[in-house]
């Protein structure tokens, strides 16, 4: 009956279409290039794509104890907190090359100094070992006030020449129709939050976008905009 609920939720979200291209993609790096060992979750919240790496012997998550509420039982809590310190030096509680992967899911533009964060990721990743980002190109605020930027492939891109690490795989994940879909959904977030009479008439306008979800990821096959994506999913090796 739970897992049911979880699916009806994961469908009926207001963010299905970007929740849905995220864990396709993740999905296919892991079966592509087969993530094994060690793993670190930066900024892991409850952890919601552990699952998906079934030959990780050790996966560890790291979040402040703000942003990591355990709202689903079944989900997991971090297992290291970021000390008051962090904020002063930016610095993972981790020795250099402790982790053969180290991931970070929609955090980037949460970060306020998202190039040291890049560069504790690499620290912290042993030789040969991968670091998985996704991060929001064409996207809403959320989160505010902790919405900082919007990073494009390229501007990682060029952070990244100072390291010695490869890019593996760069997926941008939706397009045109996706994004339209996203904004209106987070305009009807905005328009229900104003009070119930307003949250009353939004339920009326969220089954037809809701379809329009659906509608939209097909649409995106076969008119692709490769300028117009809603994130994107970097996968980068390190030399």
């Amino acid at each position: 009956m739970l897992f049911l609920l979880k699916k009806i939720k994961f469908y009926t979200s207001p963010y299905f279409p970007i929740r849905y291209l995220m864990l396709r993609d993740i999905k296919y790096i892991n079966k592509k290039y087969l993530l094994k060992g060690k793993a670190l979750d930066v900024g892991c919240g409850e952890k919601p794509f552990k699952k998906e790496f079934c030959i990780i012997n050790e996966y560890i998550g790291i979040d402040f104890k703000g942003f990591s509420t355990n709202k689903d039982l079944n989900r997991e809590k971090p297992d290291f907190y970021f000390s008051s310190s962090y904020l002063n030096d930016l610095r993972l509680p981790f020795k250099s090359e402790s982790f053969e992967n180290v991931f970070s899911f929609q955090v980037l533009e949460h970060h306020k100094n998202y190039t040291k964060l890049l560069e504790e990721m690499i620290r912290v990743a042993k030789s040969s070992g991968n670091i998985m980002i996704t991060a929001p190109f064409l996207y809403p605020l959320h989160e505010i006030p902790n919405d900082f930027q919007r990073i494009t492939p390229f501007g990682i891109m060029q952070e990244l020449k100072k390291y010695n690490v490869e890019i593996t795989e760069i997926i941008k994940e939706g397009s045109l129709f996706t994004t339209f879909s996203m904004l209106m959904n987070e305009s009807l977030n905005q328009f229900a939050s104003k009070n119930n009479f307003y949250y009353f008439l939004s339920i009326f306008i969220f089954l037809p976008l809701l379809i329009f979800q659906y509608i939209s990821l097909t649409l995106d096959k076969f008119i692709k905009i490769e300028s117009v994506f809603c994130n994107y999913l970097i996968l980068i090796r390190k030399k």
